[in-house]
């Protein structure tokens, strides 16, 4: 209620008072009559103490008066239910407001009685009916709340870092701030200089900023359980990349790809710092293993499907479509099948699991035998799935690209026979000119 204005808020509370009356006609009628009644005998016991018209006059001038001081008192309160204070001016006002509001709502309330089908609802009560409807403002953290306990930290991360950028452009927290015009205004300011004002960020960037906060409306509306507060999803222009830079990211997408020099002079350079991890980097060239999947290998993982192609089973991994099978070829067949141990260890070194940061652990030797070697390459982690994509890109369709490499794709999550052997053929095209030293 805090993003909410004070004249909102208002409108909102004169609206429910609408309804409250319009909407229940025989509660309506009952309170009218029984006011009548009331009133009726309070003019009667008046009455029969014989006053003046002077005495009438002013005991109804009294009681008028009472009553409108009773009232501005009720509208206080109403609208300090809502978390606003008036001062006596606004609470005079807001009373008139509710005294239009509510005999309004009768005035709907008597026609659906006197005009049964053929009722009408005045333009009025269909204004004050609106107002009481319109969606309760929420904000982007509290929808990010709806959805904080299936996400990881460094996702929660993001996306407040995503927040706090729209809040400093847009000058604005709540969902309905999320417009068409807002959002396209925000990803090309995103993506313009930083000496214009903007944040200098790639069009990607920009736009999967804008993408992330619009799907906090669909967080939002799943949990809604009135129609009436549900946000509707607007579109938005994404920034499309040119044809020069369209070039450029894939001339990009190259340098960030090992070289098979580059492979073969770091498996070198392992052997002869780190001979425990022999079996590191042809796991991310060969199979394309990401960092994170690597190290949580076990020689169980490496079996034979019915077919009798040796894969890898990649059931822990962090994400659903990641969670595939990995045939293996016949050059990283050969390193890995003659090492095999018990089931239970893991192909890489156990004591992995004894550091606090298995991911820096690793990024830590890489970088030591990259200066060993005097690698000036691309090497890092990451840099031979680049290089384990590239060269699938040559010899599959984009499908079995994606189902080998843990990528959202179309391709059914169900392994037939001819599915496999698409995949256990694509994986044979993988580091061909690659010869790696090992033990």
């Amino acid at each position: 209620m805090l993003h909410e204005s004070e004249d909102d808020r208002l409108r909102r509370q004169l609206g429910t008072l609408y309804l409250e009356t319009a909407d229940n006609p025989q509660r309506t009628q009952a309170s009218q009559a029984k006011a009548s009644k009331t009133i009726n005998e309070i003019l009667q016991n008046l009455l029969q103490a014989k006053p003046s018209r002077d005495q009438i006059d002013h005991y109804l001038e009294g009681v008028t008066n009472d009553m409108k001081a009773l009232l501005v008192e009720q509208a206080r309160h109403h609208a300090a239910q809502a978390g606003i204070a008036l001062d006596n001016d606004q609470a005079a006002a807001y009373a008139a407001a509710s005294k239009t509001a509510i005999l309004e709502g009768r005035t709907n309330a008597g026609s659906i009685f006197t005009s049964g089908l053929l009722h009408q609802e005045t333009e009025l009560g269909q204004r004050l009916r609106a107002e009481a409807a319109k969606p309760l403002p929420v904000t982007l953290e509290q929808a990010l709340d709806l959805k904080r306990s299936d996400l990881g930290e460094r996702t929660l991360s993001n996306y407040k870092t995503q927040i706090a950028a729209w809040e400093e452009h847009i000058n604005a927290s709540t969902l309905s701030s999320l417009t068409s015009s807002s959002l396209n205004s925000f990803i090309r300011w995103l993506a313009s200089p930083v000496a214009k004002g903007g944040r200098g960020m790639c069009k990607d960037s920009a736009n999967n900023y804008g993408l992330k906060l619009r799907s906090l409306i669909n967080v939002h509306n799943q949990h809604c359980k009135q129609d009436n507060q549900r946000v509707a999803v607007p579109g938005i222009d994404l920034m499309q990349h040119s044809e020069t830079e369209k070039r450029q990211k894939v001339l990009k997408d190259r340098e960030r790809a090992a070289s098979d020099e580059t492979c073969m002079a770091m498996q070198r350079g392992m052997l002869e710092i780190y001979p425990e991890l022999e079996l590191l980097i042809p796991l991310y060239r060969l199979a394309g293993l990401r960092n994170t999947e690597a190290p949580f290998l076990k020689w169980q993982h490496i079996r034979k499907d019915p077919s009798g192609t040796w894969m890898i089973d990649l059931l822990w991994s962090k994400t659903a479509d990641g969670i595939r099978l990995i045939p293996i070829n016949e050059k990283l067949k050969s390193m890995l099948l003659p090492r095999r141990g018990d089931p239970d260890s893991y192909v890489l070194p156990s004591k992995i699991h004894d550091v606090k940061n298995i991911k820096d652990w690793i990024g830590n030797r890489i970088r030591a035998v990259a200066g060993h070697v005097k690698e000036k390459g691309a090497a890092n982690a990451h840099s031979y799935r680049h290089a384990f994509g590239g060269d699938l890109s040559y010899h599959c369709t984009e499908e079995v690209k994606q189902k080998l490499m843990g990528h959202k794709g179309n391709l059914t999550s169900h392994y037939t026979s001819e599915r496999m052997k698409a995949l256990a053929t694509a994986v044979e095209f993988v580091g061909t000119e690659i010869n790696f030293k090992y033990n």
